[in-house]
């Protein structure tokens, strides 16, 4: 059985006027199948995290796939620190 990742099912209102790109073309359900098998697994969140090329270049060369879910779990804290603080003001 496949693990199934949501993020929000809503999809963001557009202003007055405007389209939002959601509604022309949904590029993404919000959805996202990850193999039952944990170390494909790991490389998959791996490559689907948004992080950049070097993190993600890093998490890739890790051996062991908890290791990888685990450095990936930090990575992730620390990107959404940095945009509650960017959102902060």
């Amino acid at each position: 059985m496949a693990t199934t990742v949501t993020t929000a099912t809503a999809t963001p209102a557009a202003a007055p006027g405007t389209r939002s790109i959601w509604t022309i073309d949904p590029a993404h359900t919000g959805e996202v199948m990850l193999s039952p098998d944990l170390v494909r697994a790991s490389f998959e969140a791996a490559i689907l995290s948004p992080l950049g090329p070097l993190d993600a270049q890093t998490l890739l060369e890790l051996d062991d796939a908890v290791d990888r879910l685990d450095s990936l779990s930090v990575l992730l804290f620390e990107e959404i620190e940095l945009l509650e603080f960017r959102l902060s003001g």
